[in-house]
């Protein structure tokens, strides 16, 4: 089970980069999320957090079979991210393109 209770910290650190201007961008962003999610009344119940968790706790991953996968794959992340390594796919891919923004 989650051990950690997730803060506006760990969301600025995921997705904004980490200066004043970074941290501003996120706070911005989670100014204009309060009303919305605040209106939707929507949440999230105990099975369906059990089951989220019992995916992302079990998921294997790709790495084993990805050298087997056929289909092109987009793998999209930002210029500092720390969730998804971008890089590490393309090693992994003979065939792979790369584009920066």
């Amino acid at each position: 089970m989650l051990r950690v209770r997730p803060n506006i910290r760990h969301f600025l650190y995921l997705f904004f980069p980490d200066d004043e201007s970074g941290r501003e961008a996120g706070l911005d962003s989670l100014r204009r999320l309060d009303a919305p999610l605040g209106e939707s009344k929507s949440s999230l119940n105990p099975e369906a957090l059990a089951a989220q968790m019992q995916a992302a706790t079990t998921f294997r991953g790709y790495w084993d079979r990805i050298e087997g996968l056929t289909r092109p794959i987009l793998v999209a992340n930002g210029a500092h991210d720390v969730m998804i390594d971008a890089w590490a796919v393309g090693q992994c891919r003979r065939d792979c393109r790369t584009r920066s923004s």
